[in-house]
C-alpha cells in the first residue's frame, strides 16, 4: 500500500514537472527572437530561470551589463514567468504613453503587506481602476504648486532643524547622512502631507533620537518585505519555523500599528482643519462604491504609500546627492559661487538671507547637480507593466501577459544617449550650466 502511494505521488511529480517544462519552452517559443542572457547550467536553474543571477543587492548592476551587451529590449525568465527587460528610451516611452498598460498585481501584491495589515492595496501597488484615478487626483491636488507654495516654510523649518541637529553634533562626530536625510523625508512628508511633526529630525534632551527608533523600525519592516521578494513561502511557511521570518513578521506589525497610530490621531481633527493636505483630501473623500467617506481600512495603505514609499526614495536620493558633491570640491565651490550670487550665503553683504521658495529655479547650477545626481541613482531603478494584448514592441513579438521591465537604472545609463555615462557631469544636464562653464 506505501510503495502503491509512493509510486502515485512520483508518478504526479513526473507529471507536474513535464507539464511545468513544456509550458515553460512554449512561452520562450514565442519569445526566441529576443536576445537575453543564459541561465546557468543545471536543474536548479532550469526551474528557477535567471532568478539567481538577480536575487543579490547589486541585481541593477547585472541588468546594466546585460543590456549592454544584449541591447534596449532583451528577455529573462524568473521560474515560468518571462521578463522583457526595456532599456531603450523610446521604447519606454511608448510603452509608458499606453494608457491600457496597467501595473502588474502579482508583482505589487508582495509590497502590500508593508502598506495594510489586512492586504489592502494603496495607489503604488493598486491597478488603475476608478477608485485608483480617483484616489490619485485628491493626492495631486494636495501636490500642486500652490500647495507647495503654502508648506514651503514649514520645508524650510524641518530643514534648518536638521542642520542645527548636525551642528549641535560637532564637526568630528561620524553622522550617517543617509540616515538623517531619511529623517528629514519622515518629518517633510509628516508636516506637508498630514499635519503632523514626526519628531524625526529633533534630538530629545538626552540628545538621543525623539522618533524613538521609527526609522529603524520602518527599515526593518521593509527588510521583511524584500526577504519575501526571494523567499515566497517566508510569509506562510517559514515563519513558523525559523526565528528570522518570525521577527520579520513582527516587525511589519509594528509598522501597522504606526501607521494605524497616526490615522487615529487625524480622525480626531476636523478633515476641514487640515486644509489641501493629503490628510485633508483623504479624509474629506468620498467612496463612490458606499457614498460614504473612505473607510480607515482603505485609508491605511494611502498613509503608508505616502511615508513608506517616500521617505526611503527621497531620502535616498538627498543622501547620493551629497554624497557625490562630497566627491567633487569643483562641484562644491560652483554650488556656494551660486548660493552667494543670490546672497543665500555669508558674504560682505551679511550673513546670507533665508532661501525663498521663488530662489529654486534661479539656482540653474544646483538644479543641473540634483538631475545629474537622479539620473546615476534614480530614486525607483524599474518599474513594470503587463501586455494587455498580443503586441509587437522594438521589433519583437510580445505574448498577452508577458511582463514589461522598464529599467531607468540602465537607460539612465546608456553610452548611446550619456557621454561617459557612469561619470558625474551636471554641467551635461544644463544648456545654460554648459554655456557658463
Amino acid at each position: 500500500m506505501l510503495l502503491q502511494l509512493v509510486a502515485a505521488l512520483l508518478t504526479a511529480a513526473v507529471g507536474w514537472l513535464t507539464w511545468y517544462a513544456y509550458g515553460v519552452y512554449q512561452k520562450g517559443q514565442l519569445l526566441s527572437g529576443m536576445p537575453g542572457p543564459p541561465r546557468r547550467p543545471g536543474l536548479l536553474n532550469f526551474v528557477l530561470g535567471n532568478i539567481p543571477d538577480l536575487a543579490g543587492s547589486q541585481n541593477h548592476f547585472v541588468q546594466k551589463q546585460w543590456s549592454r551587451q544584449y541591447g534596449g529590449i532583451m528577455k529573462l525568465r524568473a521560474l515560468d514567468t518571462y521578463i522583457a527587460v526595456v532599456a531603450d528610451p523610446l521604447i519606454a516611452s511608448e510603452l509608458l504613453r499606453d494608457k491600457t498598460l496597467d501595473k502588474s498585481r502579482h508583482a505589487y501584491q508582495m509590497l502590500d503587506a508593508i502598506f495594510d495589515d489586512k492586504g489592502h492595496s494603496g495607489l503604488l501597488t493598486s491597478q488603475m481602476t476608478p477608485h485608483w484615478r480617483a484616489t490619485r487626483r485628491a493626492v495631486a491636488s494636495s501636490l500642486s504648486p500652490q500647495s507647495l507654495r503654502t508648506s514651503f516654510p514649514k520645508i524650510r523649518g524641518v530643514v534648518d532643524r536638521l542642520v542645527q541637529t548636525l551642528m549641535s553634533l560637532g564637526p568630528v562626530t561620524p553622522v550617517d547622512m543617509d540616515l538623517m536625510c531619511a529623517k528629514l523625508s519622515w518629518d517633510i512628508i509628516g508636516l506637508v502631507g498630514f499635519d503632523t511633526d514626526m519628531g524625526a529630525t529633533q534630538l530629545s534632551e538626552q540628545g538621543q533620537d525623539a522618533s524613538s527608533g521609527v526609522i529603524a523600525t520602518v527599515r526593518a519592516g521593509m527588510k521583511e518585505i524584500e526577504m519575501r521578494f526571494v523567499q515566497p513561502f517566508r510569509h506562510n511557511v517559514w515563519r513558523h519555523i525559523f526565528p528570522s521570518a518570525r521577527a520579520g513578521h513582527r516587525n511589519l506589525k509594528k509598522v501597522h500599528v504606526l501607521v494605524r497610530g497616526l490615522l487615529k490621531k487625524l480622525r480626531q481633527v476636523d478633515p476641514e482643519s487640515l486644509g489641501n493636505t493629503v490628510a485633508g483630501q483623504l479624509l474629506r473623500m468620498i467612496d463612490a462604491s458606499t457614498g460614504k467617506p473612505l473607510s480607515d481600512d482603505v485609508i491605511m495603505p494611502e498613509i503608508a504609500t505616502m511615508f513608506l514609499a517616500g521617505f526611503e526614495t527621497s531620502g535616498h536620493s538627498e543622501a547620493w546627492t551629497l554624497y557625490l558633491i562630497s566627491q567633487h570640491p569643483e562641484v562644491e565651490e560652483r554650488i556656494l559661487q551660486e548660493l552667494a550670487q543670490h546672497e543665500l550665503m555669508p558674504g560682505p553683504h551679511g550673513a546670507g538671507r533665508a532661501i525663498r521658495l521663488e530662489d529654486l529655479s534661479r539656482l540653474t547650477y544646483l538644479n543641473c547637480v540634483i538631475k545629474e545626481a537622479l539620473r546615476l541613482y534614480p530614486a525607483v531603478p524599474a518599474v513594470d507593466r503587463i501586455a494587455p494584448r498580443d503586441m509587437h514592441v522594438g521589433g519583437y513579438f510580445i505574448p498577452k501577459d508577458t511582463l514589461f521591465w522598464i529599467h531607468m537604472y540602465t537607460m539612465q545609463r546608456l553610452a548611446s544617449v550619456h557621454e561617459d555615462p557612469d561619470a558625474f557631469r551636471p554641467v551635461s544636464m544644463c544648456v545654460t550650466c554648459v554655456l557658463t562653464s
